[in-house]
């Protein structure tokens, strides 16, 4: 990151109002690479980093595990390994533990995106904040 906590943590509405437009600018750009640094490190798996499994958020290892039973499972209907059918009941219980999951996983998800979206909203807000305050000097 581009700021330290220390940095951010000395900023107050104060001191940027009374920042002169071209530091506003920089110090713009500064925040903005920094957000954009911290979404790329949200995003970041270990299917997509060199970060450990268990370094995984639990909802999203849920999601994984299923990718790699599923790949497994495909490998035993080739190989043989695996030649029991499951009953409807059997096949029910299954289908109903896999919508429970799923549904928990959306609802994490749903919480994540609301959670983005509330700090972009905010950081738009303050850059606009700033951006207003820099016109009316």
């Amino acid at each position: 990151m581009r700021l330290s906590d220390h940095d951010l943590l000395q900023l107050t509405e104060e001191e940027l109002l009374e920042l002169p437009e071209e530091v506003l600018r920089r110090l713009s750009v500064k925040l903005l690479n920094d957000l954009k640094e911290a979404r790329e490190r949200l995003r970041q798996t270990s299917r997509n980093s060199s970060r450990p499994p268990s370094s995984d958020l639990p909802w999203d290892k849920a999601s994984i595990d299923d990718e790699d039973q599923c790949r497994q499972q495909g490998q035993d209907e080739f190989s043989g390994e695996d030649d029991h059918l499951l009953d409807a009941e059997e096949t029910s219980k299954i289908e109903s533990e896999e919508k429970t999951q799923n549904e928990a996983n959306e609802t994490q998800q749903t919480r994540s995106w609301k959670m983005r979206q509330t700090l972009d909203g905010k950081l738009a807000n303050n850059l606009e904040h700033l951006a207003t305050d820099v016109n009316k000097r």
